[in-house]
């Protein structure tokens, strides 16, 4: 079971950016995973993260709690090298030491941390990894300004809680890990106007703490998206660890 429910979101999940490519290979260099090594991507959504790992010769194991995400995701993937199943980061329901590392895109804010750190422990083989990551728009482009602006209108507390947080201290605190080691990626996206929308349609954070007022921000926001065509700006950034053993 998860808090939060994709449901309602999982139609428009594929308009979100994907991940920096750079970012994804320099984790994939740094961990120094190889072709054929098996990794699970738990909170796999549609496809996000799982796709591109499996694209550079990864043998995934895609953990999705969610049906609607899970089956886009499975559509998304098709003739790759990742097997999808229903599971959460706090029970993934694979194996003891099973996979070479745990990868998570934009779902470690999503879980019970602590449980879920358990859970990696015990399916990443000695010696494995932790890969953690998320897009952030840079709130400093004047589109996404004033698109913060109409979420700070009807949301003056909004908060991105712990996924714009460094999970450094949680990883250190847990006590599991060698050396935290940060990486990043700056990129922009060109998207059509629909797919910004849709982006925005798919934000669980935002329509988490918008609740009945969500679909009055998601307009505010297409009023203000006047372009066809909108350069969106993002860093990926994210965080690997080693097992200590």
């Amino acid at each position: 079971m998860t808090d939060w429910d994709y449901s309602a979101l999982a139609a428009h999940y594929d308009s979100r950016a994907d991940y920096a490519p750079d970012a994804i290979d320099s984790a994939i260099s740094a961990m120094g995973l190889s072709r054929g090594d098996t990794v699970a991507d738990v909170g796999a959504g549609t496809g996000k993260l799982a796709r591109p790992l499996a694209q550079r010769g990864l043998v995934v194991q895609a953990v999705e709690p969610n049906a609607e995400m899970r089956t886009r995701g499975i559509r998304n993937t098709g003739g790759l090298s990742i097997s999808w199943r229903e599971g959460t980061g706090e029970e993934t329901g694979l194996g003891d030491r099973s996979v070479r590392a745990v990868s998570f895109g934009s779902s470690f804010n999503v879980v019970a941390q602590e449980a879920t750190l358990a859970e990696c422990r015990r399916i990443v083989g000695p010696r494995g990894w932790f890969c953690c990551m998320w897009n952030h728009r840079d709130l400093d482009d004047p589109l996404q300004a004033r698109i913060e602006a109409i979420i700070r209108r009807s949301i003056p507390c909004y908060q991105y809680g712990t996924r714009r947080e460094d999970p450094t201290r949680v990883l250190a605190d847990s006590r599991l890990f060698e050396d935290v080691q940060p990486f990043s990626s700056n990129f922009a996206v060109t998207m059509t106007r629909d797919a910004v929308i849709d982006a925005w349609r798919s934000h669980g954070t935002l329509a988490r703490q918008a609740g009945p007022a969500f679909g009055g921000i998601v307009e505010a926001i297409t009023a203000e998206v006047k372009t066809d065509a909108v350069a969106v700006p993002y860093t990926t950034r994210g965080w690997y660890a080693r097992f200590v053993n």
